[in-house]
């Protein structure tokens, strides 16, 4: 039974990920749709890039009052203090020694 040696990383990784006790798994709902779309929109008009899938993990972020969002991703993390995320600190998670997530 082998593998991959990355695809077996990856998915140790991802399972550790989601095993964390402060990760919350939310429903994508329209509420949180309409945000992430407002969310993409402002960033779009003030120069700024947001991708899809980056605004939707930051509307559900809002959408559940988180008080900061903790990701390895250079581009969401230059948003941080963006008036749009009302106040949501972006970071990386603290004492995290790695500076990525080592996906293939």
């Amino acid at each position: 039974m082998g593998g991959n040696p990355l695809q077996i990383q990856n998915a140790t990784c991802v399972t550790y990920v989601f095993k964390r006790p402060n990760l919350i798994r939310a429903a994508l709902t329209d509420p949180i749709s309409r945000l992430a779309a407002d969310l993409r929109e402002r960033m779009r008009q003030e120069d700024y890039s947001l991708k899809t899938p980056d605004s939707i993990h930051l509307a559900t972020a809002l959408a559940h009052t988180a008080d900061e969002f903790h990701t390895f991703d250079p581009n969401i993390l230059r948003h941080n203090g963006h008036v749009a995320l009302r106040g949501l600190t972006i970071c990386k998670p603290r004492g995290a020694e790695q500076t990525e997530i080592p996906f293939g």
